[in-house]
């Protein structure tokens, strides 16, 4: 009987799903009021002794937040030294932008941003949903990303480490500041002292977090010198509810929809209208009313993680029923990008297993697949300016043909190489021409399409120097040229280590472009490549025209193989040393491709695809494919006739001739070449002569797709 009871007295429940850092997971929600939560299910702790001189004092404040960490992950801050001056200035500030009308937010809209789309900037009403199990959320936002240059411990100048800087996607024309500031000057200047503020007070509480897990205060330092620390400032308006009722306890409108933070821990100041809604870990939803004087702090995702479990990564959301405005601001703090972590020893009790895999920050490889050298455009003559003697970088039409290349189905782009002319333009040009093709990308919906970027000078600083000024402009990689300057002199242990000394300091992984033609007839052999494909950050070559025999090599020992009629990936027992799937071989000719790709290429750099794009992309793909057919055979057979036919024409003539076959095939350029020595284009009648040489099949494929 007392067992009947005690079923009947338990509360219904229900299921509530929601993504997480961890993947999708449940939580078990009782079908009961809402309520106010208590002061043991988010309690108020006094900070003020995490300053303390006291050793003591400090460790007292961590074994209060460790039993908060420890029972549902929520909990009030207060005497945490964030004036409120600081706080009220920036609040001001996010209703001024947020009240402004949407035409005027506009130029800020996150999709606007070159490198960050949907990270920064403005998040109009109704385009998000943080829950894909809920409604879409009721509210408009305005973030940004850690930038070293607003990081108060950075001292102004300071070198950013190569590994660092890697991973700090920072807009290079300054968006979103750049386009909120014309329109309110005092925006950035009100909610940048607030980031830098809690940007501190974060990391004094990581030190005391540390101590909580019973490690060392200063445990984690060396983790968070450039943290993963966004703001996100929130404008939440009154969802509509039947008058004099009580909002539900689940379901219906929301704010923003039940989440889980990813990062370690959340801080977050909120006005006074209140909304915000905390699951308790027995189930129950929670009202985290508004306290003077405090912030809101909890635990994310990835502090569950490394603490196996011991610390909660609490579900919250908002649901605004105030019949008001509400804003708040949350601070999302977590390690360096470019840091790994796994279990903490001292999360684990004797015999317990570590629940979660370690995270490691993954080097970017370039995916498999056809990329074009991208020649760069000039105005005409008639562009040249008074004093100068040469003619402009055209961006418009280096920007379109980009454009079309990617609409043509081209994997990639590699801006600025030997076929790009590198070494005509300065050091602004360059940057320029990089960062306003990722713009116009970008821009055109091809977010984070795969650029890489030409390196051909010789000494080592300016060889970082080019990188440095790639990595800022948006490429991901920079197609570095062997070093050949003095020919013959240079020994493959000079290449060896003149290549790891870059990769060790360069902020983008590296590729080496051997081009004997260009570098005194200097060769990368096949035991320098092995060597080479060690480094974790050099992720991958540009072979230019090596007989079958080494691309046989190359490829089984340095890429992933296809197995002749299989998708199947096969790890070659030649060479055990190499990392398979992390060092990309690619060659310079499209007329290689098909046995390359068969030997475990990951595809080509090829000039013929400036013009002839959507050819070369078909044939990558059926080499791919697996279970091959008669008909895809005799198709692959075909095309990569086409292909091999062409390239004659490629090689024959160059550069200008590349620029001659874009302009008359696809309307990008002019006819008048580049600049001096090449100026110029191809003799009279060779362009007829010529096509009807080399180009007549692969054009005949090219209108059939």
């Amino acid at each position: 009987m007392a067992l009947e009871t005690s079923i009947l007295n338990t509360p219904a429940t229900t299921e509530l799903r929601l993504s997480s850092g961890n993947g999708t997971v449940a939580r078990t929600i009782l079908n009961t009021p809402l309520r106010d939560a208590d002061p043991s299910e988010v309690p108020i702790i006094d900070v003020s002794g995490i300053l303390s001189a006291s050793l003591p004092n400090r460790k007292a404040v961590a074994e209060q937040i460790r039993q908060a960490a420890m029972n549902n992950g929520f909990f009030y801050i207060a005497n945490h030294g964030i004036p409120v001056d600081v706080t009220n200035k920036a609040y001001g500030a996010c209703l001024d932008f947020f009240r402004q009308p949407a035409a005027l937010k506009e130029p800020a809209n996150t999709k606007n941003s070159q490198l960050n789309q949907h990270k920064v900037g403005w998040k109009p009403p109704s385009t998000q949903q943080i829950n894909p199990h809920e409604d879409v959320d009721n509210r408009e936002s305005f973030s940004w990303r850690y930038d070293p240059h607003y990081d108060p411990s950075i001292p102004a100048g300071t070198t950013i480490p190569a590994k660092v800087a890697e991973y700090l996607r920072v807009d290079p024309d300054g968006f979103p500041w750049s386009t909120t500031t014309p329109s309110l000057s005092s925006f950035q200047t009100s909610v940048i002292p607030c980031w830098q503020s809690i940007l501190a007070l974060g990391r004094a509480l990581l030190r005391t977090f540390a101590l909580s897990l019973n490690l060392d205060e200063h445990a984690f330092d060396a983790k968070f010198t450039h943290p993963d620390a966004a703001m996100a400032l929130n404008y939440y308006p009154a969802l509509s509810s039947p008058s004099n009722q009580q909002p539900p306890s689940s379901g219906g409108n929301v704010s923003i929809g039940s989440h889980t933070d990813f990062q370690l821990f959340t801080i977050l100041w909120q006005d006074t209208t209140g909304g915000l809604e905390v699951l308790s870990r027995d189930g129950q939803w929670l009202r985290a009313k508004p306290t003077p004087g405090t912030f809101v702090v909890n635990f994310g995702d990835y502090m569950q993680r490394i603490t196996n479990d011991k610390f909660l990564s609490t579900v919250h959301r908002v649901r605004n029923w105030s019949g008001g405005e509400r804003v708040s601001m949350a601070f999302f703090f977590g390690f360096n990008l470019d840091e790994s972590c796994g279990v903490l020893d001292t999360c684990l009790e004797e015999g317990e297993v570590k629940r979660y895999e370690e995270m490691s920050p993954p080097t970017s490889i370039p995916p498999r697949g056809v990329y074009v050298p991208s020649p760069t455009f000039f105005g005409p003559s008639s562009s040249i300016t008074k004093g100068s003697f040469q003619p402009p970088v055209d961006i418009e039409a280096q920007i379109n043909h980009s454009l079309f290349l990617a609409k043509s189905g081209v994997t990639g782009l590699v801006l600025l190489g030997s076929t790009g002319e590198a070494v005509h333009l300065t050091r602004a040009e360059r940057s320029s021409l990089v960062s306003s093709v990722r713009k116009g990308l970008t821009k055109a919906g091809f977010e984070n399409y795969p650029i890489m970027a030409g390196v051909l000078t010789n000494g080592i600083d300016e060889t970082l120097e080019w990188l440095e000024d790639y990595a800022k402009a948006g490429a991901q990689w920079g197609l570095v040229l062997t070093p050949g300057y003095f020919g013959a002199a240079v020994s493959q242990e000079g290449i060896v280590e003149w290549y790891n000394v870059v990769a060790d300091r360069s902020p983008i992984p590296i590729l080496v472009y051997n081009y004997p033609g260009v570098t005194n007839g200097v060769q990368v052999l096949p035991e320098t490549y092995r060597a080479l494909a060690q480094h974790p950050r050099i992720v991958g070559c540009k072979m230019w025209a090596f007989p079958t025999s080494v691309w046989a090599w190359a490829g089984l020992t340095l890429g992933t193989g296809l197995m002749a009629t299989s998708r199947t990936t096969c790890k070659s027992p030649l060479d055990p040393t190499i990392d398979h799937a992390k060092f990309q071989v690619y060659s310079g000719f499209g007329n290689q491709l098909g046995p390359i790709v068969r030997f475990g290429a990951a595809g080509v750099i090829d000039g013929m695809a400036a013009f002839y794009p959507k050819t070369v992309v078909r044939l990558m793909a059926l080499i791919e494919q697996g279970d091959q057919t008669p008909e895809t055979h005799s198709e692959i057979q075909r095309l990569q006739f086409a292909v091999s036919q062409g390239e004659e024409f490629v090689m024959r003539y160059g550069v200008l001739g590349i620029k001659e076959a874009v302009y008359r095939l696809t309307g990008f350029g002019t006819l008048e070449g580049g600049r001096l020595p090449i100026k110029g284009k191809l003799p009279e009648g060779t362009w007829e002569k010529a096509k009807g040489l080399f180009l007549g099949p692969i054009e005949k494929a090219e209108h059939a797709l």
